[in-house]
């Protein structure tokens, strides 16, 4: 954790860099990785946008795997990405008929519907 806490104190960080090392989170076995991914990102939203929401489309397809996951990518990382980029929110549409349950899910979310 301290090697995290240095990265993200260091200085700038680049969104394919940011999108990697919350990414690598993700791919964690612990619900807290996941989780811990998502509030990283809460911390820029900012730079949140089209690269961002294919980040969380991939996250809902690969890593979701509770609940608890699918409505932590819905509400920081993809809000972030439609509250930055509105046109964005026409694609979710698609989503809601993926065979893949947390990525249907994903676009129902309170924030973010």
């Amino acid at each position: 954790m301290n090697s995290i806490g240095a990265r993200l104190a260091s200085g700038p960080i680049r969104t394919p860099e940011l999108r990697a090392f919350c990414t690598g989170l993700r791919q964690g076995s612990r619900v807290e990785d996941g989780i811990l991914a998502c509030l990283v990102y809460e911390k820029f939203t900012r730079q949140c946008g089209q690269p961002s929401s294919g980040c969380a489309e991939d996250w809902l397809e690969q890593h979701a795997n509770h609940w608890g996951h699918c409505d932590a990518i819905s509400t920081i990382p993809l809000a972030a990405c439609i509250a930055n980029q509105p046109e964005l929110a026409d694609g979710l549409i698609s989503w809601t008929q993926s065979s893949n349950a947390w990525k249907r899910s994903g676009p129902q979310g309170r924030q973010v519907a």
